[in-house]
C-alpha cells in the first residue's frame, strides 16, 4: 500500500516517501518555484510564502490565506503525479511567532489553465500533528488526505499525551475540489512530543478511518 507520510516534531518537517509509485501517485518532477515569505529584522515572516508556476515574466502563484503571523516560514513541496497525467504539488508553509507552538497550512495545488488552484479547503495543523496522503482506490481515484492533530484538555501539558482529532478529505468530482468527509476524536490518547520524536496516530487509526469513509 502506497502513501506519502508526513510527520511533524518540534517544528521540524520530515517527508517520507514510502513508495514512489502505486496506482494514482508517483513522485515526479514539475516546473515550479518556492518563495519563502519576507522577514522582519527578527527573522520572522511578514508575508506569506508562495508556490509559483510559469515563467518569471508571466508566473501565477498560490499564496496561503491571511494569518497572523503569515504562513511564510519553511515552505516545502512534494510533487505528485496522478494516473490521469495531472500533476499536483503538496505545499506546506508555517506560521510561527517563535514560541513552542506553530501552525502549518496544507495545500494540494494544481497548475490549471494559468491558475495555481488549491484543491483543498483551508487545512491547518499544529506542530504536534501528523498528516498523510493515502491511496484508497475503494474510496477515490484521487489520493485521500488524512490528518491527526492533538486535542488539548484540562490537566494536560502542551506536549503530553493527548486525544487526537482525525480528519479525512476526499476529492469530489461534482465540485472539482476536496471536501472533508470524516472527522472524529480518537478513543485513546497517543504520546506527545514529551515522550516521542514523531507523532504516530494515523497508522493505528487507519482501519477505523477507512471504515468511516466507506460508511459516509
Amino acid at each position: 500500500m502506497s502513501q506519502i507520510r508526513v510527520q511533524r516534531a518540534a517544528g521540524i518537517l520530515s517527508i517520507y516517501v514510502l513508495t514512489l509509485a502505486y496506482g494514482g501517485i508517483s513522485q515526479t518532477s514539475t516546473g515550479y518555484r518556492l518563495r519563502p515569505g519576507k522577514t522582519n529584522s527578527d527573522g520572522f515572516p511578514i508575508t506569506a510564502a508562495q508556490l509559483c508556476f510559469g515563467s518569471e515574466n508571466s508566473e501565477h502563484c498560490y499564496s496561503p490565506p491571511d494569518q497572523d503571523p503569515p504562513f511564510g516560514a519553511n515552505p516545502q513541496s512534494q510533487p505528485i503525479k496522478l494516473s490521469t497525467g495531472t500533476e499536483l504539488v503538496l505545499f506546506t508553509a508555517e506560521s510561527s511567532a517563535g514560541g513552542s507552538g506553530s501552525l502549518t497550512i496544507l495545500a494540494l495545488v494544481e497548475d490549471r489553465n494559468g491558475q495555481a488552484l488549491n484543491l483543498l479547503p483551508k487545512v491547518v495543523v499544529s506542530n504536534q500533528s501528523e498528516y498523510a496522503l493515502w491511496n484508497l482506490s475503494e474510496i477515490s481515484a484521487m489520493p485521500v488526505l488524512v490528518t491527526a492533530d492533538f486535542l488539548w484538555t484540562d490537566g494536560e501539558t502542551h506536549f503530553s499525551s493527548h486525544h487526537y482529532r482525525i480528519r479525512a478529505y476526499v476529492y469530489n468530482k461534482q465540485v472539482g475540489r476536496y471536501l472533508e468527509q470524516v472527522q472524529f476524536p480518537t478513543a485513546k490518547k497517543y504520546p506527545g512530543l514529551d515522550d516521542v520524536d514523531n507523532i504516530h496516530v494515523l497508522a493505528p487509526e487507519r482501519s477505523g478511518i477507512v471504515t468511516k469513509l466507506k460508511q459516509r
